[in-house]
C-alpha cells in the first residue's frame, strides 16, 4: 500500500517538474507572492512568481537534474541530487524547499562540486 505523499513534498514534485519542463507559469503558480528564492548568481534573493521567473530564465537550455533522496520535515521538504549543464558543471545539490501547506515560501539551495 502507498503511503501518502506530504504536503511539502508534492509542492517540491509539482515545483521540480516545472522547472524541467521550463514551464515558468506552473513554476510561479506554486509559490506565495513573498516567497524567497536563493540567486544562483550571489545576488540578492529572487521574489515571488517574477523571481521564479527570472530563475527560469537565467538557467541554461541543457541544465540537468536528478533526484538521489527526498526527505520531510513538517513544512519543509528537502532534496537532493545531482545538477549539471553536460560540458560546463556537476554539482551536488541540497533543495530546502519551505512551504506552508498550500504554496511555496522558501526556496534554498546549496551546491557542492561534483567534479
Amino acid at each position: 500500500m502507498n503511503e501518502p505523499v506530504p504536503a511539502a513534498l508534492s509542492l517540491a514534485r509539482r515545483w521540480f517538474k516545472a522547472l524541467d519542463d521550463r514551464d515558468p507559469s506552473t513554476a510561479a503558480a506554486l509559490v506565495s507572492d513573498d516567497c524567497r528564492i536563493t540567486n544562483p548568481t550571489g545576488n540578492e534573493d529572487l521574489v515571488g512568481p517574477a523571481g521564479v521567473r527570472e530563475l527560469l530564465r537565467m538557467a541554461p537550455p541543457t541544465l540537468r537534474r536528478s533526484v538521489r533522496a527526498e526527505r520531510v520535515e513538517g513544512d519543509t521538504a528537502i532534496v537532493t541530487g545531482l545538477t549539471r549543464v553536460p560540458g560546463a558543471f556537476a554539482n551536488y545539490t541540497t533543495w530546502t524547499i519551505e512551504t506552508n501547506g498550500d504554496r511555496i515560501t522558501r526556496i534554498g539551495f546549496a551546491w557542492r562540486s561534483a567534479n
